[in-house]
């Protein structure tokens, strides 16, 4: 892990020498970012306070929150987050109140999302993608199909953006 830091800060600064791009970062602060990214790796899931859904048909509930256990830690791939890959439904009773101080407080279950298991996977999922594109795992992102490009005629020029073929004056 720590060679990750070392390998992260090292291309940062190489980037700036070679491109004469001036980082935003001083060196000092370059190190701390690498540090704080090797210290907290996406691992097991930890105790966070969630906001309760308020159930239907009622104003609020108490408490509000509830702590659960929840992935959080760094990811070094590019577009990728730390991610349940294993999760159960837990159920807190809540005290459920209407706006109407007529109307009696109720005791309901409120189901919450716990994480048990945690990885580094894709922020963007394959079915974000649109019937014109196709997933890349390796970049996690959603690309155009290529074969449409065939599509194309010769006063017509490619849009990646809209994966279709646009008249050369409406570019986007």
């Amino acid at each position: 892990m720590k060679t990750l830091a070392l390998g992260f800060l090292a291309s940062l600064l190489l980037v700036s020498y070679c491109t004469g791009f001036k980082s935003c970062f001083a060196r000092k602060e370059l190190k701390q970012m690498a540090k704080m990214r090797m210290e907290n790796p996406c691992m097991a899931p930890t105790d966070r306070f969630v906001q309760l859904e308020v159930p239907d048909g009622f104003d609020s509930v108490t408490p509000g929150t509830v702590k659960v256990k929840r992935c959080d830690g760094y990811c070094w791939k590019k577009k990728t987050g730390c991610l349940p890959t294993k999760t159960k439904m837990i159920y807190f009773n809540v005290e459920a109140r209407h706006m109407d101080p007529r109307q009696v407080a109720q005791c309901v279950p409120v189901g919450v999302e716990e994480h048990l298991e945690c990885g580094c996977d894709c922020m963007t999922k394959e079915d974000s993608c649109s019937e014109r594109q196709e997933f890349d795992v390796k970049s996690c992102s959603c690309m155009c199909k290529e074969e449409l490009m065939e599509e194309c005629s010769a006063d017509k020029m490619w849009s990646w953006g809209r994966c279709q073929c646009i008249r050369a004056n409406d570019r986007v």
